[in-house]
């Protein structure tokens, strides 16, 4: 496997600029999709990435054109037609740097097929966190509620916020569905954006579906007919049961945004 990474970190191994980004933990990252050698969705990663960078303060002096030639060339060289491209841009004591990697991690269809089940935390999130909202690679208390949800036989964990109120999971924003309307907790929730959420609000809109961005609580989500949760590795991922609950896997709505987002995407 090989990557594209900042000259200055390829060209010096003992200037501790990998120790500093380990030690400190001061970057941000972006996962894409690439399906048949295409990355999808890769400007509005770019740009979500951006705004990202000027918040903290990360300056790796790339713009979109220049990701876009860089994904095109690492793609290329590792041969990927399915997985994933990672954006990493992340600071040293003296420089910002920016790397980008492809891997070939994706979903099996059986997944999709039987759908994933959920828990919910233990752990409350700080909706008024500054990470919230923001893809840092602070995220090892998100992998270990992932771990520990897959010790117990789940697959996923769903965090409620210090209000009381759904957020999303440890890599996934969750949508649930109730006599027709499609349910999502509000980004005041203290959820990350995904670009994926975005496009599944879009295609509601724009094919006249009732969609409400709010605060739930659990009790919302248990009482639904159907759940599904979203990223932009997955994209949409029916969900068979959260906490020993089973819910709808075949739900006619979640079908046709299904057949919609694979419109989109192709």
């Amino acid at each position: 496997m090989k990557m594209i990474l900042d000259r200055k970190v390829a060209e010096n191994k003992n200037n501790g600029v990998l120790d500093y980004l380990l030690r400190s933990g001061y970057g941000i990252f972006e996962t894409v999709k690439i399906l048949n050698g295409e990355t999808i969705f890769l400007k509005e990663h770019y740009e979500r990435m951006a705004k990202s960078a000027l918040y903290f303060n990360i300056n790796v002096g790339t713009n979109l054109c220049e990701i876009v030639e860089m994904a095109k060339s690492i793609i290329k060289i590792n041969e990927t037609r399915e997985g994933a491209l990672k954006i990493l841009m992340f600071r040293s004591s003296d420089k910002d740097h920016l790397s980008v990697i492809t891997d070939n991690r994706k979903y099996e269809n059986e997944k999709y097929l039987r759908g994933v089940s959920l828990k919910f935390s233990n752990i409350i999130k700080d909706e008024t966190s500054l990470f919230i909202k923001h893809k840092t690679i602070n995220c090892l208390e998100n992998i270990l509620e992932r771990e520990n949800a897959l010790k117990e036989g789940y697959e996923d964990a769903v965090f409620i916020n210090a209000k009381g109120h759904i957020t999303e999971t440890s890599v996934a924003n969750i949508f649930f569905i109730n006599k027709n309307i499609i349910y999502t907790p509000s980004c005041a929730s203290g959820i990350l954006p995904g670009i994926v959420r975005g496009k599944i609000i879009d295609i509601a809109k724009e094919k006249g579906m009732f969609l409400k961005e709010g605060f739930f609580k659990k009790e919302h989500l248990m009482d639904s007919e159907s759940v599904f949760i979203t990223n932009s590795l997955m994209g949409i991922m029916p969900v068979r049961n959260v906490c020993g609950k089973f819910f709808c896997t075949d739900n006619s709505i979640v079908k046709d945004i299904c057949e919609l987002y694979k419109l989109m995407i192709r």
